[in-house]
């Protein structure tokens, strides 16, 4: 056991933005609840999901804890801007300033959760990505 472990906890939880954004989506019941999401993201990295790092090394494993619709497909999918988003649903967005990167959760043309509220990635970068989920 790492003699460090806010140090760790620290590095775990300020890389998460992934793990939140997918819990966000996925746990309904948890949305307006951070203990519930962040109950998720432990949970996750327990089962392996999530690297120690907040790497989500198995993305369709994590989701599918929370899902009765099981996915099988996570596909990175290029985007220039949010009014890039599919019309209907929520989306895991990527965006990256410089060597930055950070995932939020939008709908077509809207950020709706973004777990570090005022990211330097959001706020001075650009939409890159999102993953599509089947």
């Amino acid at each position: 056991m790492s003699s460090c472990i806010q140090k760790q906890m620290q590095s775990l939880f300020g890389s998460a933005c992934l793990a939140y954004s997918l819990a966000y989506i996925y746990d309904e019941q948890n949305r307006d609840n951070i203990k519930g999401l962040t109950l998720d993201v432990v949970k996750g990295w327990k089962n392996g999901f999530i690297d120690d790092d907040a790497f989500v090394s198995k993305p369709i494993e994590y989701i599918n804890s929370f899902s009765k619709d099981k996915k099988k497909n996570y596909d990175k999918v290029k985007i220039k801007t949010l009014d890039d988003l599919p019309s209907e649903g929520l989306y895991t967005v990527q965006y990256a300033y410089g060597n930055l990167n950070h995932f939020v959760v939008a709908k077509r043309g809207q950020i709706v959760f973004d777990s570090w509220e005022n990211s330097n990635c959001v706020k001075f970068g650009k939409p890159i990505s999102y993953r599509k989920i089947a």
